[in-house]
Protein backbone atom coordinates (compact mmCIF):
# COMPACT_ATOMS: atom_id res chain seq x y z
CA UNK A 1 0.00 0.00 0.00
CA UNK A 2 0.97 3.78 -0.96
CA UNK A 3 1.14 5.99 2.07
CA UNK A 4 -0.36 9.67 1.23
CA UNK A 5 -0.79 12.80 3.54
CA UNK A 6 -3.04 15.50 1.87
CA UNK A 7 -2.54 18.88 2.68
CA UNK A 8 -4.80 21.90 2.18
CA UNK A 9 -6.02 24.65 4.46
CA UNK A 10 -9.62 24.82 2.45
CA UNK A 11 -11.94 21.66 3.66
CA UNK A 12 -13.50 21.36 0.47
CA UNK A 13 -10.19 20.48 -1.28
CA UNK A 14 -9.05 18.01 1.22
CA UNK A 15 -12.12 16.27 0.72
CA UNK A 16 -12.57 15.94 -3.32
CA UNK A 17 -8.71 14.93 -3.25
CA UNK A 18 -9.48 12.14 -0.48
CA UNK A 19 -12.50 11.33 -2.54
CA UNK A 20 -11.10 11.09 -5.98
CA UNK A 21 -8.16 8.71 -3.92
CA UNK A 22 -10.68 6.53 -2.57
CA UNK A 23 -12.81 6.59 -5.58
CA UNK A 24 -9.96 5.54 -8.00
CA UNK A 25 -7.24 3.98 -6.08
CA UNK A 26 -7.60 0.74 -4.12
CA UNK A 27 -3.87 0.61 -3.32
CA UNK A 28 -3.60 3.55 -1.56
CA UNK A 29 -3.44 3.98 2.09
CA UNK A 30 -4.82 7.93 3.29
CA UNK A 31 -2.16 8.50 6.74
CA UNK A 32 -3.91 11.73 7.66
CA UNK A 33 -4.79 15.40 6.05
CA UNK A 34 -3.80 18.67 7.53
CA UNK A 35 -5.07 22.12 7.83
CA UNK A 36 -1.45 23.47 8.51
CA UNK A 37 2.06 23.27 7.84
CA UNK A 38 2.65 22.66 11.22
CA UNK A 39 0.20 20.15 11.19
CA UNK A 40 1.29 18.60 7.92
CA UNK A 41 4.98 18.25 9.12
CA UNK A 42 4.24 16.76 12.24
CA UNK A 43 2.63 13.97 10.68
CA UNK A 44 4.62 13.41 7.68
CA UNK A 45 7.54 12.48 10.27
CA UNK A 46 5.11 10.11 12.68
CA UNK A 47 3.48 8.09 9.32
CA UNK A 48 6.34 8.78 6.63
CA UNK A 49 4.17 9.31 3.54
CA UNK A 50 4.90 8.02 -0.25
CA UNK A 51 3.60 10.98 -1.19
CA UNK A 52 2.05 14.46 -0.07
CA UNK A 53 -0.51 16.55 -2.08
CA UNK A 54 0.67 19.93 -0.86
CA UNK A 55 -1.47 23.06 -1.42
CA UNK A 56 1.39 26.34 -1.65
CA UNK A 57 -0.95 29.11 -0.67
CA UNK A 58 -1.53 28.16 3.04
CA UNK A 59 -1.38 31.15 6.43
CA UNK A 60 0.98 30.50 8.14
CA UNK A 61 3.88 28.42 6.64
CA UNK A 62 3.47 28.09 3.28
CA UNK A 63 3.60 24.96 1.09
CA UNK A 64 7.23 25.39 -0.57
CA UNK A 65 8.39 25.71 3.23
CA UNK A 66 6.79 22.72 4.35
CA UNK A 67 8.06 20.53 1.50
CA UNK A 68 11.50 21.58 2.20
CA UNK A 69 10.89 20.73 5.66
CA UNK A 70 9.62 17.85 5.07
CA UNK A 71 12.38 16.39 2.58
CA UNK A 72 15.42 16.90 4.90
CA UNK A 73 13.73 14.35 6.97
CA UNK A 74 12.05 11.70 4.33
CA UNK A 75 14.38 12.42 1.41
CA UNK A 76 12.18 10.47 -0.80
CA UNK A 77 8.59 11.76 -0.48
CA UNK A 78 6.73 12.26 -3.63
CA UNK A 79 5.26 15.61 -3.90
CA UNK A 80 2.30 16.90 -5.68
CA UNK A 81 1.11 20.69 -5.83
CA UNK A 82 -2.33 21.31 -6.23
CA UNK A 83 -2.66 24.54 -5.83
CA UNK A 84 -5.22 27.85 -7.57
CA UNK A 85 -1.98 29.48 -7.96
CA UNK A 86 1.22 28.96 -10.61
CA UNK A 87 4.00 28.36 -8.54
CA UNK A 88 5.27 26.23 -10.93
CA UNK A 89 8.46 27.69 -11.31
CA UNK A 90 9.26 27.66 -7.35
CA UNK A 91 7.96 23.86 -7.44
CA UNK A 92 10.17 22.81 -9.99
CA UNK A 93 13.22 24.36 -8.39
CA UNK A 94 12.70 22.55 -5.76
CA UNK A 95 12.09 19.34 -8.09
CA UNK A 96 8.42 18.95 -7.19
CA UNK A 97 7.91 17.55 -11.01
CA UNK A 98 3.69 17.21 -10.31
CA UNK A 99 1.80 19.93 -10.47
CA UNK A 100 -2.14 20.47 -10.55
CA UNK A 101 -3.94 23.67 -10.50
CA UNK A 102 -7.11 24.45 -8.87
CA UNK A 103 -10.17 23.47 -9.66
CA UNK A 104 -8.76 19.94 -10.37
CA UNK A 105 -10.50 18.02 -13.04
CA UNK A 106 -10.77 14.43 -12.32
CA UNK A 107 -8.88 12.89 -15.17
CA UNK A 108 -5.99 14.89 -15.13
CA UNK A 109 -6.06 13.99 -10.93
CA UNK A 110 -5.92 10.11 -11.65
CA UNK A 111 -3.14 10.87 -14.81
CA UNK A 112 -0.80 12.76 -12.34
CA UNK A 113 -1.14 10.44 -9.60
CA UNK A 114 -0.63 7.47 -11.81
CA UNK A 115 2.43 9.07 -13.23
CA UNK A 116 3.89 9.81 -9.51
CA UNK A 117 3.07 6.03 -8.33
CA UNK A 118 5.40 4.79 -11.36
CA UNK A 119 8.31 6.41 -9.69
CA UNK A 120 7.72 4.53 -6.25
CA UNK A 121 9.67 1.63 -5.85
CA UNK A 122 7.59 -0.13 -2.53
Amino acid sequence: MYKVLVVDDEPIAVESVVYMINKNFDSIDIIGTSRSGKDAIEKAYKFHPDIVFMDINMPGMNGLDVMKEIRLHIPNVSFIVISAYDFYAESEAMGIEEYILKPVKETKFIETLNKALKKIIL
